[in-house]
């Protein structure tokens, strides 16, 4: 069976969409996978990536011609199955299913609730934008052959329009992912993030939580805007700050196993009822570390955390909380070592992309 995924928004590496569900059919036999994305052309993996050059800047020309761009080397591939990863290219899946192939819509975010915070969208325009994009989401999800999210609560909602709807979630590929810890010793406890450096990402008030706890380091990865560094260094904790900037995933990988705490504090966004997320890996990610996490009290983390004794939830935005936190673990380090250990065997035992691999492979069975 030829499989072709397309995307004209992410990139050709994309973890979601090469590393996992690309790689991962490849390794069927029966399976020829296809790529079309933005950027060069090549193979890897045993996976044919076909790139359609550079994503333009400007939105409107990646929602209209780029997404056509990308429609058009996927006509080219013939495939049995197109798999869509992107909203914007849901304007051509009705036109493959005329074609006689088997339409996947990939929702990695729920673009319903998204739309209503895009900043670049005049607010008076955002409600009825929204209420036209849903109307046709929902029309077309109704007519595909199978959805695929990342998930419960997106789930439930495709599943009013499409009972082929399945939770594939984003939890890490433990092979990536080496154990080893060089770090030496130097009395001081360290914080540690890799990812987003954004609002989104709470390090304000992490920065005010630690501004008077004694030996504490917090190290940072990640791509910021300049801006969002200034502001950041106007916090008095910033002097126990350690921003990296964006640097390599080996580099990172080593960083995570030479920090003592995993801070993922996401701000509630879209959960206005605080379900939360498993479309996102900032705490598998420091789960699989062997970080004792301090997380955001989203319910569906919370059940995670707690009910594997593997760190501590808070309110993102709550310093004395999330301060209290980080005093508990540095206090008591052997509480803090065993919450480590029960989260990385937590991942390495459940929450992993070999789970969600099987899924995978259920929804082309299916179909």
């Amino acid at each position: 069976m030829r499989i072709c995924h397309i995307t004209s928004a992410h990139s050709s590496t994309d973890v979601r969409i090469f590393e996992k569900e690309c790689t991962s059919l490849a390794k069927k036999e029966e399976y020829e996978v296809f790529l079309v994305a933005p950027g060069e052309s090549y193979k890897k993996n045993n996976v044919n990536v076909i790139g359609i050059g550079e994503r333009p800047e400007g939105r409107i020309k990646r929602f209209t011609g780029f997404a056509k761009k990308a429609y058009k080397a996927a006509v080219k591939v013939n495939a049995d199955v197109y798999h869509f990863h992107d909203p914007e290219l849901l304007q051509f899946a009705l036109k493959f299913k005329n074609m006689g192939k088997k339409v996947i819509y990939d929702s990695h975010e729920d673009t319903v609730e998204d739309i209503k915070r895009k900043e670049y969208i005049p607010k008076p325009l955002r409600k009825i934008i929204t209420s036209i994009f849903e109307r046709y989401l929902n029309r077309v999800s109704s007519k595909i052959d199978a959805i695929v999210t990342v998930t419960p609560r997106i789930v439930e909602k495709y599943k009013k329009h499409n009972d082929k709807v399945y939770l594939v979630t984003n939890y890490p590929i433990v092979d990536s992912v080496c154990s080893q810890r060089d770090r030496k010793e130097d009395g001081k406890t360290r914080l540690c993030f890799a990812g987003g450096v954004n609002s989104q990402w709470s390090h304000e008030y992490i920065l005010e939580a630690i501004s008077d706890i004694d030996d504490v380091e917090y190290v940072f990865f990640g791509a910021a805007s300049d801006s969002y560094i200034k502001e950041l260094s106007q916090i008095d904790g910033w002097k126990r700050a350690d921003y990296r900037g964006k640097v390599p995933f080996d580099v990172v990988n080593r960083e995570l196993w030479n920090g003592d705490i995993g801070m993922a504090l996401c701000q509630y966004v879209l959960d206005a009822d605080r379900t939360g997320t498993l479309g996102n890996t900032k705490l598998f990610e420091m789960m699989l570390h062997q970080l004792p996490v301090i997380a955001t009290d989203y319910s569906l983390w919370r059940e995670i955390v707690e009910g594997e004794n593997c760190g501590i939830c808070v309110e993102p935005s709550n310093v004395p909380q999330i301060r209290e936190a980080i005093k508990k673990l540095i206090q008591n380090k052997a509480l803090a070592n065993e919450m480590g250990k029960n989260g990385r065997k937590a991942v390495l035992e459940k929450y992993n992309w070999e789970s969600q691999e099987k899924t995978l492979y259920i929804v082309y069975d299916n179909i």
